[in-house]
């Protein structure tokens, strides 16, 4: 039998990533604190997943350094380290489904790994359907105008290989590059 894969949440929106869901339309003030802090908790308790070479950055762009190279798992679930800086920094809610799940434990599974843990298998298409609360989009910053037309110069330059990928996919990366063209004209 094949092992469950873990069901990927809280991926963001990228150069690299244009479909997944951007973190804006998931900005909801009104989430109340209690519940917020039992998510918050939650996540940065997470078991260590994969360890990446670089580290992320906030789709905010506020210049957070320390959003973390990992992804984290609860043996269901598979989240960016960075994930909480969100909920806690910008007011993220995430999806009624994970804030259930998460209420739902009486403490963190301490379970031994699952099988899809050891193979690292994540499910992405459920997190690729998630729009948010809200029509709101972010500006996609890296966080400086240098560093947003740095990018803007690789990819002008075709210094920058996403390797095979759908229409879909470049389509969504070139509207987010017009969001970043405009921002800085």
């Amino acid at each position: 039998m094949s092992p469950q894969p873990l069901i990927g949440v809280g991926f963001w929106r990228s150069l690299f990533e244009p479909l997944l869901p951007d973190p804006a339309g998931f900005v909801n003030a009104a989430w109340a604190a209690p519940e917020r802090d039992q998510a918050l908790a939650y996540l940065r308790r997470g078991r260590p997943l994969n360890a990446w070479m670089g580290s992320s950055w906030c789709r905010f762009g506020c210049g957070e350094p320390r959003m973390g190279a990992a992804d984290l798992t609860d043996g269901t679930y598979c989240w960016p380290e960075g994930l909480a800086h969100y909920l806690e920094k910008h007011q993220v809610r995430l999806p009624a489904e994970i804030i259930g799940h998460i209420v739902a434990q009486p403490a963190f599974p301490t379970a031994h790994a699952r099988q899809a843990e050891e193979f690292c298998l994540l499910d992405m298409r459920w997190w690729l359907t998630q729009q948010g609360w809200t029509a709101n989009i972010s500006d996609f910053s890296q966080g400086s105008a240098a560093a947003d037309q740095e990018l803007l110069r690789r990819f002008d330059r075709n210094l920058i290989d996403f390797g095979p990928e759908s229409e879909a996919t470049r389509e969504a990366r070139r509207q987010l590059l017009a969001v970043i063209r405009e921002k800085w004209a």
